[in-house]
């Protein structure tokens, strides 16, 4: 099953939108974040964060800066709070 939605978050005083596609399958839960705006893809490459419940999230394999982590946090408590309201 997959829900394919948008998420409305702000983020150091600016508001944007992120694309999240969320799949469950067996044992497999999975969720695709893209965020389109190109001026946050420093923090977050390629605007991209993957999660899968197997190997955990693919965004940040490498040190990652406070900001991006803040980013990451903003965008997941959107998209908890939409959830919540399904």
């Amino acid at each position: 099953m997959g829900r394919i939605f948008t998420v409305a978050f702000t983020f150091e005083g600016r508001s944007y939108t992120a694309f999240v596609k969320i799949s469950n399958g067996g044992d497999l839960f999975s969720v695709h974040i893209h965020l389109p705006d190109t001026t946050l893809h420093h923090l977050i490459p390629e605007g991209n964060i993957s999660y899968n419940s197997t190997t955990g999230f693919q965004a940040m394999r490498h040190a990652t800066p406070t900001p991006a982590l803040e980013l990451m946090s903003r965008v997941i408590d959107a998209i908890e709070a939409h959830l919540q309201h399904q």
